[in-house]
């Protein structure tokens, strides 16, 4: 097989040295032409179905992948679910908590509050009574010391 742009410059080079003929030239490259190996084509129809098998690998890697990730998301958006769920059964145990301390405390309030007004009633009855027998000791210091002024 001669390769005619080859050929061509060979016998372009000849003629402008003017040393040999141009079918020396021809010889010369012919020769050169056959002492190297023929360039096979490539075999594309090979080289299609290798492409598309590693496209298929690749996109079945990144299915794989794409599934892997998926299922991690969905684990991990159930655990926040649960998280969530917790948090929101915690918030509601402190409400009801609270409202259960508001109402023990307006009841402690309100029991303080009766016993102060228990205690403040019961000193003013021991006032009282303190009050009414010291006006019988005086009544009584009173006459006895009248009988000590009168002599009765």
């Amino acid at each position: 097989m001669f390769s005619v742009k080859k050929l061509t410059a060979a016998i372009l080079l000849a003629s402008m040295a003017g040393t040999a003929s141009a079918d020396q030239t021809v010889e010369a490259t012919a020769a050169d032409v056959a002492a190297k190996p023929v360039v096979e084509m490539p075999d594309f129809e090979a080289i299609r179905k290798q492409s598309e098998a590693r496209r298929a690998a690749l996109k079945a890697e990144m299915e794989s992948r794409v599934a892997a990730h998926k299922a991690e998301m969905d684990k991990l958006t159930a655990e926040h679910e649960t998280v969530v769920a917790v948090d929101s059964s915690i918030e509601e145990f402190r409400k009801q908590m609270d409202a259960e301390r508001a109402e023990i405390e307006a009841e402690m309030e309100a029991r303080r509050a009766a016993h102060k007004a228990e205690m403040d009633q019961h000193r003013e009855e021991i006032r009282k009574e303190i009050d009414a027998r010291r006006a019988e000791m005086d009544k009584h210091f009173e006459s006895l010391r009248a009988e000590a002024v009168t002599g009765k």
